[in-house]
């Protein structure tokens, strides 16, 4: 949950960072209407997108005395207010990045002492999490792409096997770790457990001949 929570944490600074408003209206027009205007990004191309309408130039001359200072004093202030929300926004994902820390560093360095790595397993962990939500892919890219992430990580693809073999080895006690730490800071009801069969199978070790094509020796049904 901290990793997710970190990750949700950066694109948040980074989407509000990029949304800025601007006024947009066609200056061939003796009487034209304002609009706030923001860059949508499609791909890899960015159009403009207009959000909202601040009004028709004859309209808001009645109230107001220069319609196109006041229409820039409205984007000037909406974003602003933009601005303050972010700030907002990023105060509070902090408080929940440091309520819901579950000390997986600690797990990593226990296991850490009874070895002579010279790899950041923590590091590890965390790089694939964020690349597993942001860029999906396999390990290998993962590794070929470190340099695209905040503090340019720095292990190899060794690294990540091997990263893999211990995990394999310590898979339930993580597991296990996971979910006392989560106890703190998520309200579980156990009273009802939901299991994904998804990935359970059985083996039997001669074949159901009942089930089995005499000619091809292939499985015609499942029991």
């Amino acid at each position: 949950m901290l990793h997710v929570l970190y990750v949700l944490h950066l694109c948040c600074i980074i989407s509000l960072r990029y949304l800025i408003m601007k006024l947009w209206f066609d200056k061939r027009l003796s009487d034209p209407t304002y609009y706030v205007q923001i860059g949508v990004r499609n791909g890899k191309k960015v159009t403009s997108k207009n959000i909202a309408k601040i009004g028709k130039h004859s309209e808001l001359l009645k109230q107001h005395p220069d319609p196109l200072a006041f229409a820039r004093s409205e984007i000037k202030r909406m974003n602003e207010e933009k601005d303050l929300k972010k700030v907002q926004l990023i105060i509070d994902l902090e408080k929940r990045l440091q309520s819901c820390d579950m000390h997986v560093d600690d797990f990593f360095k226990n296991i850490m002492q009874e070895r002579k790595a010279t790899f950041d397993m923590s590091l590890i962990n965390r790089t694939l999490t964020f690349d597993r939500i942001l860029d999906p892919g396999s390990k290998l890219h993962s590794v070929q792409n470190l340099s695209k992430y905040y503090g340019s990580p720095s292990f190899d693809h060794q690294h990540v096997l091997r990263f893999m073999d211990i995990m394999e080895q310590h898979y339930d006690d993580y597991i296990a770790y996971l979910y006392q730490m989560s106890n703190k800071v998520i309200d579980r009801d156990t009273a009802i457990c939901y299991y994904d069969c998804t990935n359970f199978y059985s083996e039997i070790e001669q074949a159901d001949e009942d089930y089995i094509d005499k000619y091809t020796g292939e499985r015609t049904a499942f029991p």
